[in-house]
């Protein structure tokens, strides 16, 4: 009988050792017990009726364990997707140098690691993660909460099965008035459509109550995919030459929209411009596009009501507008007589300086040339101007008539007979004028 008494006292000595701290393996897992199931001092029936007090230690049952909840849904392959994971302490007791992790199948954790120094007893906290799976499909994510209770370790792992979507890249590019802030339609429909990866057609022109600024035009791009964008760049592209870059603060999220005012005063008349956004997506490049007629109001200049004379001293005069048809304005103007075989700039007007011309206004000129009158055919007429920040050069050529000579001095017989008349009466006149002086002057004496 002794020898049974010294078994069961060494069979509760070794279930009273049991750590505390149990481990869980998630939802559905089983937990160490929660009472004792013996008594400090538990009486033995021996075999011949008498009883036998065994006295041990009470037996230490673990706790409740740590509680995870994950929230990843949403997520995308080949993209970094956001995932929190709200662990809290349903004890009374805290948790100290808590350290929690992720993993996720067939992918990496970018964010895989946070700490919580201690974890109050019934507090919670919220940690952020970042996913990156590789793959679409079901994947399954793994978190693990390692901590000590009352100086013992414990761990709880919990798993759930999430859904990855595959990754769509979608991005639209649309071109709107920089006043206006709306989009510009022309006579094929609007170009505010949005144009994901392809191109539309539009024209820059004035919209709702504001007037469209010559050269200044809005760039919008708007994310219709279902991954963040990154590192959004807009490049207008002009007859193969890519003109100033301008960047868009991002990253842009799945739905979001953001613009930038681009400059193309300085592009001049040209067909089309082409506008690329350039962005990264997951974990490669891409490029969403989009094609403008750009149309600035510009203006031009044209010389009208123009007449040749000829003086004189057989120096050919140039008299006209310089007139501007379009809407814009155009400065610096100078009109000057162009070098030829038979035509020379001379003194005193060699070239006109008109300044300024808004649209719809005109500005007079003079000119003077020499001229070969016997082999010229046509006066070339250079004329200067900058508009929307291009200067522009253009020759007029106008056509010269032989008939053109000197007004002709007047002829006959009584041409010197006049002119010495005319010579007479005013050395008369001046005759008189002294007579006049001297009487007046003796008279005063």
């Amino acid at each position: 009988m002794k020898a049974l008494a010294a078994f069961l006292t060494c069979l509760l000595l070794v279930v009273s050792s049991v750590p505390v701290g149990a481990v869980s393996a998630g939802p559905g897992a089983s937990d160490a017990p929660t009472a004792s199931d013996f008594d400090a001092s538990t009486p033995l029936t021996q075999s011949d009726g008498s009883t036998l007090q065994v006295s041990a230690p009470p037996l230490q049952v673990a706790g409740p364990n740590a509680q995870i909840e994950l929230n990843a849904t949403g997520l995308v392959a080949q993209t970094r997707n956001p995932a929190t994971v709200t662990l809290s302490n349903p004890t009374t007791t805290p948790m100290r140098n808590v350290t929690v992790t992720v993993g996720i199948q067939g992918g990496d954790a970018v964010v895989a690691r946070q700490t919580v120094p201690v974890l109050a007893a019934g507090a919670s906290q919220e940690l952020s993660f970042a996913l990156r799976p590789n793959e679409a499909g079901e994947r399954r994510v793994t978190v693990r909460a390692f901590y000590t209770v009352n100086g013992d370790e414990a761990t709880t792992r919990y798993r759930e099965s999430v859904r990855v979507s595959p990754l769509e890249d979608d991005v639209a590019v649309r071109v709107e008035s920089a006043q206006s802030g709306e989009a510009q339609q022309d006579a094929g429909g609007q170009l505010g459509a949005l144009l994901g990866g392809g191109g539309g057609q539009g024209a820059l022109q004035q919209s709702g109550d504001g007037e469209a600024q010559p050269g200044q035009i809005d760039v919008v791009v708007t994310n219709f995919g279902n991954a963040p964008i990154r590192n959004v760049v807009v490049v207008p592209v002009s007859n193969g030459t890519e003109l100033p870059r301008q960047s868009i603060a991002g990253p842009l999220a799945p739905g979001e929209s953001a613009r930038t005012t681009v400059d193309l005063s300085f592009v001049g008349r040209q067909d089309s411009v082409t506008f690329e956004a350039r962005y990264r997506v997951g974990g490669r490049d891409s490029t969403a596009r989009t094609e403008f007629p750009f149309d600035p109001a510009s203006g031009s200049i044209s010389l009208t009501n123009v007449n040749l004379s000829m003086g004189r001293d057989g120096v050919l005069r140039i008299t006209g507008n310089a007139g501007n048809p379009g809407e814009g304005s155009v400065r610096g103007v100078t009109v000057s007589v162009g070098d030829a075989e038979h035509v020379t700039p001379t003194y005193p007007v060699r070239d006109y300086f008109v300044g300024t011309i808004d649209g719809n206004e005109f500005a007079p000129f003079d000119l003077t040339a020499e001229v070969d009158r016997e082999n010229v055919t046509v006066v070339p007429v250079d004329v200067t101007y900058v508009t929307n920040g291009v200067r522009y050069t253009e020759t007029v050529e106008l056509p010269y008539d032989r008939s053109l000579s000197p007004p002709e001095r007047e002829r006959g017989i009584l041409a010197p007979l006049s002119t010495g008349a005319s010579t007479l009466v005013a050395l008369l006149g001046v005759s008189l004028v002294a007579v006049a002086a001297l009487v007046v002057v003796r008279r005063r004496r």
